[in-house]
């Protein structure tokens, strides 16, 4: 059985968990609703948008 195609505010959320609350890829896809497929692609899609390396994605997102 798969994954039920993910809604925007899914989405959404997913990057809020990681970019404003501080949560890994997997705390996030062992949360629930999210292949990790699928989270690891939004992340890192959000990731390139921004042009930000890893350390500095606390301070570039607001």
């Amino acid at each position: 059985m798969g994954y039920p195609m993910l809604t925007t505010c899914k989405i959404r959320d997913a990057l809020l968990m990681h970019f404003d609350c501080g949560f890994g890829r997997r705390e996030i896809t062992g949360a629930g609703e999210f292949a990790a497929a699928t989270n690891y692609l939004s992340i890192t899609r959000a990731e390139e948008s921004l042009h930000v390396g890893h350390s500095d994605l606390g301070t570039a997102v607001t």
